[in-house]
């Protein structure tokens, strides 16, 4: 790998960024976040784990936190010494998991694409270090390699990965670079790097679950055999062409054909993304992340065109005019990215409700005070990290009734709709008094500038995008 330097630097800062400025997580990352706090501070007191309370729709593997928390764990008496909160520790752990991402991703290609994805405790950016590692093996020719990391990232953390690794070998294969059969075959070796793979990881997951127990497993016979994914949403079969992707390549998107045009070595890398891509389509439950495999390849076309256009810079004005206007489109990306940044710190009120009434009660953090959290404060960004007095009870219960809460000191509720002060005035304010509320980003107008009009029926075009930010959480305090 090469020496990490100059503007490579950025990928780390804009990462720490990131990570500093949306330090919650989501509901996604849910298992993942609490199983590396209880790894960490829990250790070999499993019956204290957050999965035996809350398992979640489907199990998932121990793999990646037991890694992360092993990664972080020597970091835990620097900050019993400095006195500082299990939040930092969050920050910490997920700055380990960016950082292995980046280096990857530094090791593959210089793609500053993705990196608010890169520190989030989520299946698919565990499964996204072995991808970039993949990549990189395979550009270089290491095939068998390439093989083996494919198929233990696929077998632990996504089995869809096999879309994925697919097309990526079968050119591979069909032109005999890599044989299908014998000691060195694919097939072969798949086999056996799946075997090792699940005797490593089988065990450890069923010791933490409490029984025998493939996690992978689980989720195919939901996805697939069950066909449940979308009891989660569903979104149109071309959603991830004309939504996923322009929001994740940005402007660098118009640059694929033009990359493609001028490197005729670029679509056979292309092709094993969008094959991915449009397989995956056929899934009725789509998310961004559920692609973002498949964006360092797709970046490849700006990076390849840019880099082109700049060396060739000083032949002419003209060319030297393209350069700039191509190495322009990193500062459009820039800006945009900032935009969704900002909007994306604005995200996570459960994280902002719970971190404040902290800080407001800090004189009573040794009393045994009691807080429920409904279900929309902990699916946005409240993991155990955020506990930070061992006296207070954190109450994640579902489905109490109002005899039930009317026990708790505090409560933390939600709305979605904007309708949090019509939903704290029928339900909650008979026991409770509102203590304070927590605005958060609700979504994104576009506001006309005025200008001049030409005539009734043309009016002043040029418009800008505004984030709406209204009252999400409300934190209530038990009347006395």
């Amino acid at each position: 790998m090469d020496n990490i330097a100059g503007s490579e630097w950025l990928v780390f800062i804009v990462m720490m960024l990131h990570l500093l400025l949306t330090p919650g997580t989501k509901v996604e990352e849910s298992f993942n976040v609490q199983a590396t706090h209880d790894l960490i501070y829990h250790n070999i007191a499993l019956e204290n784990y957050d999965h035996h309370e809350f398992p979640g729709v489907v199990p998932r593997s121990f793999s990646g936190p037991v890694c992360l928390a092993l990664s972080s764990l020597p970091a835990r008496p620097f900050f019993w010494l400095f006195g500082l909160h299990k939040v930092w520790m969050l920050v910490f752990v997920r700055f380990v998991l960016g950082s292995a991402i980046v280096i990857a991703l530094l090791n593959f290609c210089r793609c500053f694409h993705f990196l608010f994805y890169a520190s989030r405790t989520l299946p698919n950016v565990f499964a996204l270090f072995g991808v970039l590692f993949v990549y990189q093996k395979w550009l270089d020719g290491h095939l068998q390699s390439a093989v083996r990391w494919a198929t233990a990232f696929t077998f632990v953390f996504r089995f869809e990965l096999v879309l994925l690794f697919a097309p990526l070998f079968l050119p591979s294969i069909l032109r005999g670079q890599l044989p299908l059969f014998g000691e060195n075959g694919a097939i072969y070796t798949g086999i056996s790097t799946a075997l090792k793979a699940l005797v490593v990881t089988v065990p450890v997951d069923s010791l933490l679950w409490g029984y025998p127990i493939w996690p992978e497993g689980m989720v195919i016979n939901f996805n697939l055999l069950q066909n449940r994914s979308h009891e989660y949403g569903v979104s149109p079969l071309l959603w991830y062409f004309y939504s996923a992707l322009p929001r994740a390549l940005l402007s660098s998107i118009v640059f694929i054909p033009l990359g493609c045009l001028i490197d005729r070595r670029l679509p056979p890398l292309l092709l094993p993304a969008f094959i991915f891509i449009s397989l995956y389509s056929l899934l009725p439950h789509k998310e961004l992340r559920f692609i973002i495999y498949a964006f360092p390849l797709l970046s490849l076309p700006a990076a390849v065109f840019t880099a082109r256009m700049w060396i060739n810079k000083e032949k002419s004005w003209r060319r030297w005019a393209l350069a700039w206007g191509a190495a322009s489109h990193l500062a459009v990306n820039a800006l945009i990215s900032a935009f969704i940044l900002y909007a994306s710190a604005r995200n996570y009120p459960g994280n902002d409700a719970v971190a404040y009434l902290q800080y407001m009660q800090r004189m009573d953090a040794a009393k045994p005070l009691t807080l429920h959290m409904d279900g929309m404060t902990c699916q946005t960004g409240v993991s155990r990290f955020l506990h930070l007095y061992p006296d207070w009870e954190y109450n994640k219960t579902e489905n109490l009734t109002p005899a039930q809460l009317a026990r708790f000191d505090f409560l933390a509720v939600g709305s979605y709709d904007g309708k949090l002060r019509e939903l704290v005035q029928a339900n909650y304010t008979s026991t409770h008094r509102v203590l304070f509320v927590v605005p958060a980003f609700h979504g994104v107008t576009w506001r006309k500038l005025k200008g001049p009009s030409i005539g009734r029926y043309l009016p002043f075009p040029l418009a800008y995008p505004e984030i709406q930010i209204t009252e999400k959480i409300a934190v209530l305090r038990r009347k006395d």
